[in-house]
């Protein structure tokens, strides 16, 4: 089968369907609601909102890909947390880019063991922390300094 992208279209040859594009392809200007945005926004927002940390717990394995658990911004004082906010499901656009370091890091868990954990932002250190289970094996990570 031979396609042609003409001045004109997208045809094929072979099977002779012909599909004319509307108009040319334009770059957005600003993500959408659910794409990960730069992380120095991802800060910014948490300290609008008062947050002095975020947790993002997860979850997967081969076959069953990806989950989220309940997302859950926290005020730290005087050594007592209190939480801001839970996010049981999306529904706002900090949840997607509070998650989308686990996505980063693991992808859809296709060929990895049972593996699960949470992700901490820590507004004060600017730090991303990952702990949890890896099989029988326990891990803890820190995905970097991030400013």
């Amino acid at each position: 089968m031979a396609c042609h992208a003409g001045g004109r279209g997208v045809e094929s040859r072979r099977s002779g369907w012909r599909r004319v594009a509307a108009g040319p392809h334009t770059a957005r200007r600003r993500p959408a609601a659910d794409e990960a945005v730069v992380v120095e926004d991802v800060w910014k927002e948490l300290e609008r909102r008062g947050a002095s940390i975020a947790e993002v717990p997860f979850s997967g394995q081969r076959g069953t890909g990806l989950r989220f658990g309940t997302v859950v911004l926290g005020q730290i004082e005087n050594g007592e947390a209190q939480i801001l906010k839970r996010w049981p499901g999306g529904g706002d656009a900090l949840v997607g880019a509070l998650k989308a370091p686990v996505v980063g890091r693991f992808g859809g868990f296709a060929g990895l063991q049972r593996t699960g954990g949470t992700l901490t932002w820590s507004v004060a250190e600017r730090t991303l922390a990952s702990a949890g289970r890896r099989g029988e094996e326990s891990f803890e990570e820190v995905l970097g300094l991030l400013r």
